[in-house]
């Protein structure tokens, strides 16, 4: 009884030792990954560290965390943020995210809010500690931007996993449903159409590959997007539902380059939509129309099959000039 006791109280004494010594170590390394952020150029900071959860967690509350990157125009900025992982598996680590959330982008900045919302991120146990798995659930979600406009989801989830066949790959799988769309938007839209105002979900399949591994090196390697191969991606919207497939690579400015096959049910549906959306001015919706008719086997067909093309920096829906392609990789870096 005694011994028991006795080794009972060693062993306690011993996982105190570790957990204490180990909770310094994750703060010292949370101040050196901010530090290392600002001297790679970025932007980085908080208003205080602190690490709980003894003795089955490893807890790192950060006060107002902010990241901007002056290059990009792009940065985030929360009251606060909870990183946590069991004592035991500390290669998986779960990210609370508070209510409010502020995202800057090039040009506007989003305010996101959400009831509840989590991310997880899965690391292998090894010397380089390679991205496993990561996922993000979130109920209640909505964005306001700066500019004027909104977006309301009901749930959201995404997870990415590795590809075991390569390492510089990771397979994504995300779905939304119940979106409400921006009120301006819906204002304009039933005008002209009879779509609902709730878009039912919209889900995607896809693998990511990049120029360097997703590891403890990627501050260094700085891995960026080399291609994108959509497998489905599925929008469900009343009577219109658009689904894609293809295949996405940058070409020598960075641009978005290749083909992307969409299968459009309910195709007539679309061009009220392009025209709410602003994309269509209203007076060559006509023309658009007349276009996708010739397109749709005279006009008799419920499904529309056409490519959406990205070339030489352009977006072209069939025979629809969109603008300007994305840029998916920045060649200045």
């Amino acid at each position: 009884m005694r011994r028991g006791l006795i080794a009972v109280l060693v062993l306690a004494a011993l996982w105190a030792g570790y957990w204490f010594g180990a909770a310094r170590l994750v703060e010292r390394a949370a101040e050196a990954w901010f530090k290392a952020q600002t001297g790679a150029g970025t932007l980085a900071g908080h208003d205080g560290l602190r690490v709980t959860g003894f003795p089955l967690r490893f807890a790192l509350d950060i006060t107002r965390p902010h990241l901007a990157d002056t290059d990009t125009g792009t940065g985030w900025s929360a009251a606060e943020a909870r990183i946590a992982a069991r004592a035991w598996m500390p290669w998986r680590v779960t990210l609370d995210l508070p209510e409010q959330q502020m995202l800057d982008l090039p040009g506007q900045e989003l305010t996101i809010n959400s009831s509840a919302m989590t991310a997880t991120v899965a690391l292998l146990p090894g010397a380089t500690l390679p991205l496993d798995w990561t996922g993000l659930s979130g109920d209640g979600v909505s964005l306001l931007s700066s500019q004027g406009w909104a977006l309301a989801i009901a749930h959201i989830t995404a997870t990415t996993r590795r590809d075991l066949t390569d390492p510089l790959t990771h397979d994504l799988r995300a779905e939304a449903r119940s979106i409400t769309p921006d009120e301006g938007f819906r204002r304009r839209l039933a005008m002209q159409s009879t779509l609902p105002e709730l878009i039912e979900g919209w889900r995607v399949d896809a693998a990511l590959s990049f120029t360097a591994p997703l590891d403890r090196n990627a501050a260094e390697m700085q891995p960026r997007l080399a291609a994108l191969k959509l497998r489905d991606a599925t929008l469900t919207w009343g009577t219109l539902i658009l689904s894609a497939s293809g295949d996405l690579t940058p070409d020598a400015e960075g641009f978005a380059e290749g083909r992307i096959d969409l299968r459009l049910t309910g195709w007539r549906d679309l061009v009220p939509v392009l025209v709410a959306a602003q994309l269509v001015k209203p007076e060559v919706a006509p023309t658009v129309t007349r276009a996708l008719e010739v397109m749709a086997k005279d006009g008799t067909a419920e499904v529309l099959d056409m490519p959406l093309v990205l070339s030489e920096g352009w977006m072209r829906l069939g025979p629809i000039p969109l603008g300007p392609a994305p840029m998916m990789l920045d060649q200045r870096q």
